[in-house]
């Protein structure tokens, strides 16, 4: 090509992108080109392109069209499936949330929280007047929930909240008296703390731990009192 024909070649490819297509009319592409271009030029550089819809398309320009809208598509396709696994994730949090509420006695910053815990929160089962603790009674009758306290202190040992607690260990909490919010922060933060296998002290099941409630809330003050100096 020569440098005129070039540049109006470009003007033309131009338009077509924008417009779809160029005039067939070699006096209308003369007139496109501007800058009194002859219908002679036009001629020419309209064998460049091919007829197609209402004037005539260049072929090179709708193959690299038709990329464009399939990967506009693609993207917009993985855009919604991005967005649809965020708000399953999302969904699926609330529920955790919601199957694990808030424990007694662990609430951020001490806002509302009580000097004992207890088993259950809910109103209709109070402590009893021994000291100890009533469970809820599920509506089967033949099992006992576990109270958040019972949840909390089953984490210890990796224990699932839906796992059911047997007789003994619920007859180990309860001869323990009411518990202190403190002392059972504090067992937590040291069960669930790394320890060398060497260094390590920490009953291995939970009856156990129950069953020496006082001595290891001593063990754990002795061993972070370790720590600190």
């Amino acid at each position: 090509m020569t440098l005129e024909e070039e540049g109006a070649y470009i003007r033309l490819l131009s338009f077509c992108w924008q417009h779809g297509s160029i005039p067939s009319d070699p006096e209308k592409i003369a007139r496109l080109i501007g800058k009194g271009a002859s219908t002679t030029l036009a001629t020419t550089l309209a064998t460049m392109f091919e007829p197609g819809g209402e004037g005539l398309v260049h072929r090179r320009l709708e193959e690299e069209r038709e990329k464009q809208k399939e990967w506009r598509d693609k993207s917009a396709a993985g855009g919604k499936k991005s967005a649809e696994s965020r708000r399953l994730a999302k969904e699926a949090k609330k529920l955790a949330a919601m199957e694990e509420p808030p424990l007694e006695g662990s609430l951020p910053n001490g806002a509302n929280q009580t000097p004992t815990l207890h088993p259950s929160s809910s109103t209709s089962n109070p402590p009893n007047p021994q000291g100890g603790f009533s469970l809820v009674t599920d509506p089967a009758g033949d099992s006992q929930e576990n109270t958040p306290l019972m949840i909390r202190i089953g984490r210890f040992f990796n224990r699932r909240p839906s796992t059911r607690w047997n007789p003994k260990e619920k007859k180990a909490l309860k001869a323990i008296g009411p518990i202190d919010a403190e002392d059972v922060e504090l067992l937590e933060r040291y069960y669930l703390e790394r320890i060398p296998k060497e260094e390590d002290y920490r009953r291995r099941d939970l009856e156990t731990l129950l069953n020496n409630w006082t001595k290891e809330i001593d063990r754990a003050r002795s061993h972070f009192a370790a720590l600190a100096s």
